[in-house]
């Protein structure tokens, strides 16, 4: 599913550039993706794949912020109450603020899930 963006985000950018935060992130509790520096973006396009599952596993991820990498700061639940299928995905878009990014997955039982997240940085 796909979230309507706000009217007012900037359009698309020559810059624009494909980052993948992890290609094969193995979920079997509450987890965060690598960190991307990505201060000189205002907009993600974010989006996950399931890659594979062991059942059906509920879901949030938050994106977090920081200007030093070490201290985060939570922004906005990008995919709230999610489920876990094989192979299903789902894209939204978000503002980027500080120099890096991050996604955390909040998981709310142990059956893992394999997730590929990737982001379209404008």
């Amino acid at each position: 599913s796909l979230t309507t963006p706000p009217s007012n985000q900037r359009d698309f950018e020559p810059r624009a550039r494909v980052v993948s935060f992890d290609t094969a992130l193995r979920v079997v509790s509450d987890t965060n993706s690598t960190a991307i520096q990505l201060g000189n973006f205002g907009v993600l396009d974010v989006q996950y794949v399931v890659v594979a599952n062991e059942g059906s596993t509920p879901f949030t991820m938050t994106i977090q912020y920081s200007n030093d990498g070490t201290n985060w700061v939570t922004g906005v639940t990008l995919f709230p109450n999610s489920t876990s299928t094989a192979a299903s995905t789902s894209m939204t878009r978000t503002h980027n603020f500080g120099a890096y990014t991050r996604l955390a997955i909040d998981t709310t039982n142990s059956t893992p899930l394999t997730l590929t997240l990737n982001a379209l940085a404008r």
